[in-house]
């Protein structure tokens, strides 16, 4: 069987849980934990030879910079 695997790339403050108490002017400031996450996910998707496409917000370049190329990518079809 040939499953699709989507990843929502988005920091913890991101959620709309947070929309109470986190505007996104403040975004910039909050500590970020996505990248370091992100790489987590790719080392273990590549471990367990899995694949699946990241979605990662174009307007959020610094939680998302070094993550293109982080692991090698399979030559396209």
């Amino acid at each position: 069987m040939r499953n699709a695997l989507t990843v929502d790339v988005e920091d913890y403050f991101h959620v709309s849980a947070f929309d109470s108490c986190v505007r996104p002017a403040d975004w910039e400031s909050m500590p970020s934990r996505v990248q370091g996450n992100t790489l987590r996910v790719l080392e273990l998707f590549e471990e367990l030879s899995v694949r699946g496409t990241f979605l990662c917000w174009a307007g959020w370049p610094n939680a998302t910079r070094g993550l293109y190329g982080a692991l090698p990518m399979p030559a396209m079809k």
